[in-house]
């Protein structure tokens, strides 16, 4: 006679939270108080509780692929650039531009200033008279 299973129900729901954050199956055995042979049991008995695990890892390996992408291919955001001029708190929207460059490990990080209203009247009067 095999002894009582330690499984509960609510450790699917564990398993998917603990999944999300990148666990593996022997580190779940850590969290349950289990070897991985009975995580890998559990799996095969307890069909919600091996779904929870195939979702919960789906989306972990998604965020790894998504950000060893963007690492390889260069990604932008927008930021705040705050500074004082002429004793002025002057708040300009910038997007950061990053890439890593292969085989260096470096990463270059580039800043284009949206211009402000005044440079865009500027530009703009700037322009009309060009030519003339």
């Amino acid at each position: 006679m095999s002894r009582p299973t330690k499984y509960r129900d609510e450790f699917a729901e564990m398993a998917l939270r603990l999944c999300h954050l990148g666990l593996t199956d022997a580190e779940l055995g850590l969290m349950f108080g289990v070897d991985e042979r009975t995580i890998n049991r559990w799996k095969k008995r307890f069909p919600e509780f091996c779904l929870s695990i195939k979702r919960g890892k789906l989306v972990a390996d998604a965020k790894v692929a998504d950000a060893l992408f963007q690492k390889a291919t260069g990604y932008q955001h927008t930021e705040d650039d705050i500074r004082v001029i002429n004793g002025e708190v002057v708040k300009t929207q910038t997007v950061r531009h990053s890439c890593y460059y292969a085989g260096t490990g470096e990463i270059n990080r580039e800043q284009v200033r949206q211009p402000t209203s005044q440079q865009a009247r500027n530009h703009t009067q700037d322009t009309k008279n060009f030519g003339k």
